[in-house]
């Protein structure tokens, strides 16, 4: 049921029962359970304990919902990454851009798929990555003249900005933003034709 499912229960059972009631109670989705004779202080303790935790996990899901429509609306690539370098969101937009599907990609060391080499076809190890380095040294890395590989082959070219993500000083991931910048190229290529041909 919609309206209630994020209600926390809190089940009784009798003590002589319990083992087999309280599998069942959990198995059911119970948070927690009370034997009887009930302790009134026990079960308004766990009452409140769990309406805190449930409070803080809305707030959570709020934020998280915040940063997901926040990360679709914008308009250059996003994808975060775990400390074991694994996808764990990305934009349309950055699936756009790169020619993958959202499944393709979810769950999976970004690096073979669009790090792994440069535009001169050189091979890019993991462990020379900028990109991952970053979990590693905990420092914000700018390129402006970093190239991913799309699925079908080709270079995007793109500038980035890759930061660390830290809870409690510890670094949990990483955010990686980058633009487009085909155009910008292009405008570049004619400028200088036209400079070399004047």
């Amino acid at each position: 049921n919609k309206r209630t499912k994020e209600i926390p229960i809190i089940f009784v059972t009798a003590v002589f029962k319990s083992e087999e009631f309280v599998k069942q109670g959990f198995e059911l989705g119970a948070v927690d359970y009370v034997t009887k004779p009930i302790d009134d202080n026990q079960l308004l303790n766990k009452i409140t304990l769990y309406l805190k935790v449930f409070d803080e996990r809305n707030k959570t899901a709020e934020s998280e919902k915040k940063f997901y429509d926040i990360a679709q609306s914008i308009g250059d690539g996003i994808y975060t990454l775990d400390t074991n370098n694994k996808t764990t969101f990305i934009n349309d937009e950055a699936l756009a851009l790169l020619g993958f599907t959202r499944q393709e990609l979810m769950g999976k060391e970004i690096h073979q798929y669009i790090h792994y080499k440069d535009i001169n076809n050189q091979q890019i190890l993991f462990k020379d990555c900028p990109i991952h380095n970053t979990m590693t040294t905990g420092q914000v890395h700018r390129d402006n003249h970093l190239h991913f590989v799309k699925k079908d082959g080709s270079f995007l070219p793109t500038s980035i900005v890759v930061t660390p993500l830290f809870v409690s000083k510890n670094i949990v991931g990483t955010v990686v933003v980058f633009k487009d910048k085909t155009q910008i190229e292009k405008i570049s290529a004619l400028e200088a034709e036209k400079i070399k041909n004047q």
